[in-house]
């Protein structure tokens, strides 16, 4: 949130996809409808606006589910990370 300038929550349902870059929009949904189907811990890299400048950053984005005692996923817990630098470096030497 703090990275988009937008906050998150239930009545944010889809603004996240106004902060991708419009060619990741459709299989980073795709990857995180995936994720809430199977129940398997979330990844990704995409290109995320940065609300300070504009800016396009490439982010991985992890989740895992929370579950609950009858293993019932009850809550997603994620994080953020601007691997925006290493991206490219790696893309400079492939």
């Amino acid at each position: 949130a703090e990275f988009c300038g937008r906050p998150w929550g239930p009545d944010a349902a889809d603004a996240w996809r106004l902060d991708v870059h419009p060619d990741d929009v459709e299989w980073l949904a795709a990857s995180w409808r995936r994720a809430l189907e199977t129940g398997e811990p979330y990844e990704s890299e995409a290109r995320w606006r940065r609300a300070s400048d504009g800016a396009w950053r490439w982010m991985l984005n992890r989740a895992l589910p929370l579950r609950d005692d009858e293993g019932r996923i009850r809550l997603w817990v994620g994080t953020g990370t601007d691997v925006h630098e290493r991206r490219l470096a790696a893309e400079r030497t492939a």
